[in-house]
């Protein structure tokens, strides 16, 4: 399927980047929880709302609030039905610490070399294909992130990636947790996915699992023998999705 270099990287990214979100999203305890972000410190507090401690590890003190260090990709600003992205290293009014720019600026280097465009320019025009959410995205999986989030704030919101072993939870049946998601990803609309075969090979990569691609199914082995298959049309898109362990055999899609 016909893809231009930044929509590459996005199928490429996509998959595991939500993976990563839901993982994230189990500790802070999904929409019930705050924020606040100190580009002073660099530092973006979560506070839980439910009454409840966040979901960290046994041998974690129990917390209602969580503080993890970020990175500032950039911004988005919303007026009507137009909006455009800025990226920080571009947002001279806002002084941002030098500090907090360095994956914006890796990422602007890599696309300069590389010739894409979505990275290299100031502002940007929001579509459907490139956005803070499509950004955060590859640039999770790029920059090997925990999660990334959205500051959201009247009239647009900040994108920044998160670095903590507090959101990287160890996946010990990867198979399983690749065909339990999948669909999952491929029917989430904020950010449409034109190849699922793509995605999903992008998905098997970053688990570290063996890719096999036979004719029209693509099957990925993880190191403890575990499998997952899955079959695609011709327009590559999912039809059938399987995990196999120790000689059984279960169909999901």
């Amino acid at each position: 399927m016909d893809l231009d270099a930044f929509g590459a990287l996005f199928h490429d990214h996509v998959a595991f980047a939500i993976d990563k979100q839901q993982r994230m999203s189990d500790v802070i305890g999904g929409q019930a929880h705050n924020w606040q972000l100190n580009l002073r410190t660099g530092l973006l507090t979560f506070t839980r709302t439910d009454g409840l401690p966040m979901a960290l590890g046994p041998d974690e003190p129990e917390a209602r609030t969580l503080d993890v260090p970020i990175q500032l990709l950039g911004s988005e600003a919303q007026e009507g039905d137009d909006g455009t992205w800025l990226w920080a290293w571009a947002n001279a009014e806002s002084n941002i610490p030098d500090e907090l720019q360095q994956a914006a600026l890796s990422l602007y280097r890599w696309g300069a070399a590389a010739g894409i465009a979505a990275f290299t320019e100031p502002l940007t025009p929001l579509n459907d294909r490139v956005s803070g959410l499509t950004i955060a995205m590859v640039a999770s999986g790029m920059l090997s992130a925990s999660s990334y989030y959205r500051c959201s704030y009247e009239g647009g919101g900040a994108y920044v990636l998160i670095k903590t072993p507090r959101f990287e939870t160890p996946v010990e049946r990867p198979h399983e947790r690749v065909a339990l998601l999948f669909p999952r990803i491929i029917m989430q609309t904020e950010a449409p996915l034109r190849d699922h075969r793509r995605a999903f090979i992008g998905y098997l990569r970053a688990y570290d699992m063996t890719v096999e691609e036979r004719g029209d199914r693509v099957v990925g082995t993880s190191r403890g023998s575990g499998v997952v298959s899955a079959t695609f049309d011709r327009l590559h898109r999912l039809t059938e999705l399987q995990t196999i362990m120790a000689g059984r055999e279960r169909g999901d899609a």
